[in-house]
């Protein structure tokens, strides 16, 4: 194995190359998107990002890993939340190990620029994860790799040095015939290789311009993970950089804008910031008639 391949292995067990830089194939559908409305406002100025020369001019290729994260479920009555909710800041995490890759490269390559992304805003994510081959599109949009399912953050490195010319390899996989994504979504927002944000309880739990639903989610929604086959036979031996890190007293109503900057100090939660976390905290305990959560009628006390 060359030095180049155990780089990249020790940086994440999920990589591979890609060299597409122009993406207009998507021109028409998120046109029709923005002019439906559908956009929201964490995804971007779509226009730029359809060729990387915006994010770097000198661009030729880029390496894209995955990062697996662990599926902790806290018992929390009647709510719940998004996997990576519960576990330290993946933006933290990633960053870290982008900017260690990319120091390495640097000593290697010192002629070369080397950028690296984590949730910028600034690329298709996903876009350049199935073109450098980590995973395939599944029904519900997201990126999955036969080994290790969707369960994982994407870290990019855009590069002017061509990555392609050192490895190249393909993956034969899809979903054929699978719907359960689809039949899970509480909200309707899933079609066939398609999402409506402003229907996602990701979305919906997340965007501060959102000020109240009826919801069992008080951040994200991983239904659509959780029944896919992939996940279920999944790799489960995630990166050891991720631990654990929600704290039980974060729920509650009463919550102070100190104590809540203090509990999710390192926690992916703090970006939505005290307001927006209230506000979904007290909707499914202020709500009698909630439906409980689909996985945890059994919690609930006699």
């Amino acid at each position: 194995m060359s030095d180049f391949h155990l780089l990249l292995k020790k940086t994440a067990p999920i990589f591979g190359v890609g060299s597409k830089i122009q993406f207009n194939e998507h021109e028409e559908y998120l046109l029709n998107r923005e002019i439906n409305q559908e956009n929201i406002e964490f995804e971007g100025k779509w226009k730029k990002k359809m060729d990387l020369r915006n994010s770097l001019p000198e661009v030729s290729s880029y390496l894209v890993f995955g990062f697996p994260y662990p599926v902790f479920q806290p018992k929390i009555q009647k709510a719940s939340f998004s996997a990576y909710a519960s576990i330290n800041d993946y933006h933290l995490v990633v960053s870290e190990k982008l900017n260690q890759c990319v120091q390495i490269l640097k000593k290697k390559r010192p002629e070369e620029t080397f950028l690296p992304l984590v949730d910028s805003g600034k690329v298709f994510e996903k876009e350049l994860a199935i073109e450098a081959k980590i995973g395939f599109r599944g029904k519900n949009t997201l990126v999955v790799n036969p080994e290790y399912g969707s369960f994982f953050f994407i870290g990019i490195i855009l590069s002017s040095l061509r990555f392609d010319s050192f490895f190249s390899h393909s993956i034969h996989t899809d979903c054929g015939l699978c719907e359960r994504c689809l039949k899970s979504c509480p909200t309707l927002a899933l079609t066939p290789y398609r999402l409506l944000p402003k229907k996602c309880l990701s979305y919906l739990t997340s965007s501060k311009k959102i000020e109240a639903m009826k919801s069992f989610s008080l951040y994200g929604c991983d239904l659509c993970q959780m029944v896919c086959p992939y996940n279920l036979k999944r790799n489960s031996n995630p990166l050891e950089d991720f631990y654990y890190n929600f704290q039980i007293k974060l729920i509650n109503p009463d919550l102070t804008e100190e104590e809540f900057k203090h509990y999710t100090k390192n926690s992916p939660l703090k970006w939505i910031g005290r307001k927006k976390w209230i506000t979904n905290l007290q909707v499914p305990y202020q709500n009698p008639e909630m439906p409980l959560k689909p996985d945890q009628k059994e919690d609930l006390p006699e």
